[in-house]
């Protein structure tokens, strides 16, 4: 929501008071929201956020922890989950670091496990790892991009611990802003090359960072080990969509900043993809989805006889059945695993959050990425 604590500020002026009376006016379209940059230092806006939301049938919340007096730290993580269901569970791990202007907040993973409906639970993470800063120091870029790459096996680690023992029924998602580009057209690194194309040593660097969404899933799966399900760019025919620095064409055809009130000034124009809605089918999970299905299946075997082999006819009419029942989707098995909660992929779009009316012309510098769950 890019709300940092005072003086803090892009350009003239990041109207956070404004913009929050603007955002709690969408509250009523949802009924779980993580937000990320609601910081509590030298300001009310996350209480009063929290009190909005309570008075719209926001029941629920978690927020990220504060650091601790002697911590060094300057501010808290910014991470809320606001929430119309029960929350049941829910901590924050922190991340052990961060660096240049990130290292004054106490980021980390938000989590918390929801009730739905119908004992199915929902386990959401949130986050908002370490930003890029670009410039002509090799030290602090390459600090940047190695630090968000340990802060993601950080929160791999701690969302193994908290869904080692989720049913096979419940859904998993991860959401935030991750700062890890998806755009195939990366335009910041392209950029940046061009600047320090007479120092050869960023090179490997660069290339890496052009691949950084790559690394990103390769890191959060376990290295493969569990399925991510990508929910706006599977709904985007497989592209990720701009969610930071986006532009449009002027009556010209030139080629101009969306927004710019809030963007900073390094940042306009760059097309980038920061933010993801990732599903998670932790393997375990399968495995154990996997033996409920092979169980459904023992118990619907038809047998002739215990002592005798099927005659042929008979083997027929089970292979059959079994091929009928081999999909989930069947509505036998259905009912024998119980309800499931799921994501439905397709609806998932990129909220881009316009206003009229204000210096600002939209509710942040990010937009926001939705999506609908149902019980099957």
């Amino acid at each position: 929501m890019y709300m940092r604590p005072p003086p803090v500020k892009t350009n003239e002026s990041d109207h956070k008071d404004a913009r929050l009376e603007e955002f709690v006016k969408q509250l009523d379209n949802y009924d779980i929201i993580c937000c990320q940059e609601v910081f509590y230092t030298l300001n009310s806006r996350k209480q009063r956020l929290i009190t909005y939301a309570q008075k719209a049938g926001f029941m629920y919340h978690t927020v990220s922890d504060p650091p601790s007096f002697f911590s060094g730290y300057a501010t808290d993580g910014g991470l809320i989950i606001l929430s119309r269901f029960p929350i049941v569970e829910s901590s924050f791990g922190p991340f052990p670091y961060g660096v240049l202007s990130d290292s004054l907040s106490y980021k980390g993973v938000l989590y918390a496990k929801i009730l739905v409906a119908q004992d199915r639970a929902l386990h959401i993470f949130n986050t908002h790892t370490q930003a890029s800063y670009y410039g002509v120091d090799l030290d602090n870029f390459l600090a940047t991009f190695e630090t968000r790459y340990f802060q993601l096996k950080c929160a791999r680690k701690f969302l193994e611990e908290k869904t080692q023992n989720a049913h096979e029924n419940d859904l998993i998602i991860f959401a935030g802003d991750f700062n890890a580009n998806g755009q195939k057209d990366n335009v910041k690194a392209k950029e940046f090359r061009e600047q320090v194309k007479h120092r050869p040593q960023f090179d490997e660097l660069l290339d890496e960072l052009e691949n950084e969404y790559g690394a990103m899933i390769e890191i959060l799966s376990g290295h493969g080990q569990d399925e991510i399900v990508d929910c706006v760019k599977l709904a985007c025919n497989g592209e990720s969509p701009i969610t930071y620095g986006d532009v449009e064409t002027d009556y010209q055809g030139n080629i101009i900043a969306l927004e710019t009130v809030l963007t900073d000034a390094e940042d306009l124009k760059t097309t980038q993809s920061l933010d993801y809605i990732f599903q998670f089918k932790r393997k375990a999970q399968q495995d154990r989805l996997n033996l409920r299905i092979k169980e459904f299946h023992q118990k619907n075997i038809l047998l002739l006889d215990n002592s005798k082999e099927e005659d042929e006819k008979s083997k027929q009419i089970t292979e059959q059945k079994t091929r009928e029942n081999s999909a989930f989707n069947s509505a036998e098995v259905k009912a024998f695993l119980g309800p499931r909660l799921e994501i439905k992929v397709e609806s998932t779009i990129v909220e881009k959050f316009f206003v009229e009316g204000h210096k600002f012309t939209q509710l942040s510098d990010h937009y926001g990425i939705s999506t609908e769950l149902e019980v099957l």
